[in-house]
């Protein structure tokens, strides 16, 4: 496995885009939400960051 820097490929942002959206938008990706609530869920929240308990984008609704 290798990574790589993003910035590494800002030429090719707009045919990123297109494609990306294009897989979107036929199902063939998915994203998912771990939606947290309450300012006082603050901490919880970012440790589950941590500590690899959420799924998908980490959102903390105040």
């Amino acid at each position: 496995m290798e990574g790589f820097l993003v910035l590494d490929y800002l030429d090719r942002m707009d045919e990123a885009i297109q494609e990306l959206s294009k897989w979107l938008m036929e199902g063939k990706i998915q994203h998912r939400e771990d939606i947290q609530e309450g300012i006082e869920n603050c901490p919880e929240t970012l440790n589950r960051l941590f500590t690899g308990q959420n799924l998908g984008k980490q959102i903390l609704k105040i």
